[in-house]
């Protein structure tokens, strides 16, 4: 979220009266007080009834930024104002935001939000789209899991990808955008460590070491990826809960632990996350 705020796509509404917590049966609703001094919101623990937080920022809304959309967005892809709609295809998730020009070819662009939560409904809609000749969706956050059936042709961008930083801030990657339509990458700056959604697997890259995965282990890949930032890592519990692994652990999950250790890294006891170089 910090990435989105801070090249100003999203924009604080407020907080919500509910949160989801996790339980022993999934997550379930529960009603937060918010408590803006202490940056926390407090809610009632259904099972133990005891009174317990989470940071504020897990209760905040936010709304995408109309200016952003225009400004960086259509702008930076370099769409015309002719070929500009922001058709809104489904409530609050995802939008036509027209056609631009990528890697020589028209792309018709979309506009995609809570894929983690609402991911089989933007799925189905963009299924119900004329298929086009190429078409990317840019995703403010990541699918649950990396095998999502979107519609041929059409390419899964993620935002924290979308952009490049320079000495008049930050830009839209379209070297990026041209290498998910499959475009050359000769002479061009991608980043040093990137992931990219093909099909029903997902090519991984990191400080220019790729490999590709399917499966199980494309989805714990792809959570990792999500959590790259999260310096504490996650546990075996965590992934497994979150890609439904049946796995005894995350070396079996991944081919064993020579293997995963190539890709993944141990940071405690238990705790997992990608490596860094």
């Amino acid at each position: 979220m910090a990435e989105l705020l801070s090249v100003q796509a999203l924009q604080p509404a407020g907080f919500a009266s509910h949160i989801f917590i996790p339980a022993r049966d999934g997550d379930i609703d529960v009603e937060i007080e918010v408590d803006t001094e202490k940056n926390l919101a407090w809610y009632k623990c259904p099972e133990t009834h005891k009174r317990r937080s989470v940071p504020l920022d897990e209760a905040r809304l936010l709304q995408i930024s109309q200016d952003w959309i225009k400004t960086y967005l259509c702008e930076g892809l370099g769409m015309p104002a002719h070929h500009r709609r922001m058709q809104l295809l489904e409530h609050d998730a995802l939008w036509y935001l027209g056609s631009a020009v990528i890697d020589r070819a028209q792309t018709n662009i979309y506009l995609a939000r809570s894929m983690k939560t609402r991911c089989d409904s933007i799925v189905q809609k963009l299924h119900s789209q004329p298929t086009p000749p190429s078409a990317i969706v840019i995703s403010l956050n990541a699918p649950p899991v990396a095998s999502v059936a979107i519609p041929a042709n059409t390419h899964l961008a993620m935002v924290d990808m979308l952009y490049v930083t320079g000495e008049t801030g930050a830009r839209i990657n379209l070297p990026y955008l041209e290498f998910l339509l499959g475009g050359s990458t000769d002479g061009m700056s991608l980043p040093e460590s990137y992931l990219k959604r093909q099909g029903n697997s997902i090519e991984l890259c990191l400080r220019g070491r790729k490999e590709a995965f399917s499966g199980i282990q494309a989805d714990i890949i792809t959570l990792l990826w999500e959590h790259r930032d999260f310096g504490s890592g996650l546990s075996w519990k965590e992934i497994a809960d979150k890609t439904h692994s049946g796995a005894r652990g995350i070396d079996d999950a991944m081919g064993g632990k020579s293997k995963r250790e190539l890709w993944i890294e141990t940071v405690s006891r238990g705790r997992f996350r990608l490596k860094s170089a």
